[in-house]
């Protein structure tokens, strides 16, 4: 059997307490991962179902995180190419008026 490709990210230190809101758990390490800059813009996250096994939790649980980033923002999707994480300084600029909408 082939040895998996290293994650794109580093989850060390990512544990969901079970009970207590699992998706929002989620949310909410990620979402301070990317901006605390751990998670840069552009890194891409691993596929649902990988996230879910390595965190021992269900796919749902991830989708549900992912789709809160998604609305705010945080992350974008790529159409069979994953989910990036967004460029969160060009998005700050652009919302304070110091970018130019295209």
């Amino acid at each position: 059997m082939a040895a998996s490709a290293p994650l794109p990210v580093d989850l060390s230190g990512l544990f969901l307490q079970p009970g207590a809101g699992l998706s929002r758990q989620l949310y909410q390490a990620l979402r301070e991962r990317m901006l605390d800059g751990r998670l840069p813009g552009g890194t891409r996250l691993p596929a649902s179902r990988q996230l879910a096994e390595l965190l021992g939790g269900s796919r749902n649980t991830v989708n549900c995180a992912l789709d809160q980033l998604y609305a705010e923002g945080y992350v974008h999707a790529r159409v069979g190419d994953g989910t990036y994480v967004a460029d969160l300084a060009s998005a700050e600029q652009a919302r304070a008026g110091l970018l130019p909408n295209v």
